[in-house]
């Protein structure tokens, strides 16, 4: 981690805490990861290779990232697609079993149509489903964490910054036809990097500390 960024280092540690022990989940599957915002996972789940990576943005600012120069060199294009859309009516959209996994990081405490989301990630049947999100460590977010500029919604007068609670969470996976295959603790988590007090990457690493992680497997 010598040569990167504060950000850098601690989204190459979430990485590696999440995907890594999970990565033959990956190899050769069709993936679908839901508001990827800057996409810095990209490049590793390419880096696989999936059979298929597709990655549903509604952020305009994020788009650009993802299609832009930054990302753009160096990757199968046949590999990649970006779906500039709200994923609360994208995920209607696509085929049931059109994908085998389904990434949902960081982005359910943007929404406040939780069971819709859950509802339509099961309607689509992936074998396997990511979730990482806040839960039990909070009843409503700090601004910081899901501010005006990151609602994930057209319906921006409608409250977002309620976290579900992860037994409720689990339970609607299970409801749905999920089992947990594994969750991951993210609490011990360390940097092998000092951070400056004023740098915001301190906080975020902090937040991200009290989110849970879960992976499901569907029960056929």
């Amino acid at each position: 981690m010598e040569n990167l960024t504060s950000n850098e280092a601690i989204m190459d540690l979430r990485w590696n805490f999440l995907f890594k022990p999970f990565e033959e989940l990956l190899v050769n599957k069709t993936i679908l990861e839901i508001a990827p915002y800057d996409g810095w996972f990209r490049r590793n789940f390419l880096n696989l290779p999936p059979k298929e990576l597709h990655v549903v943005e509604l952020n305009p600012s994020a788009i650009n990232v993802l299609r832009g120069p930054k990302f753009s060199e160096d990757i199968d294009k046949d590999l990649f697609t970006v779906h500039d859309a709200d994923i609360h009516l994208k995920l209607y959209e696509f085929a049931p079993k059109q994908f085998e996994v389904i990434i949902c990081s960081g982005f359910l405490y943007h929404t406040p149509h939780v069971l819709w989301i859950t509802e339509g990630i099961a309607r689509l049947k992936p074998e396997y489903v990511f979730i990482e999100t806040f839960g039990d460590e909070f009843g409503f977010l700090p601004e910081d964490v899901n501010g005006p500029g990151m609602r994930q919604s057209d319906h921006k007068c409608v409250p977002v910054n309620l976290a579900i609670p992860k037994l409720m969470q689990i339970d609607w996976f299970k409801s749905l036809g999920y089992e947990i295959l594994q969750e991951v603790d993210t609490s011990h988590a360390d940097l092998s990097l000092d951070i400056k007090s004023d740098d915001p990457a301190r906080n975020y690493f902090n937040l991200w500390k009290k989110e849970y992680g879960i992976w499901f497997k569907r029960v056929d």
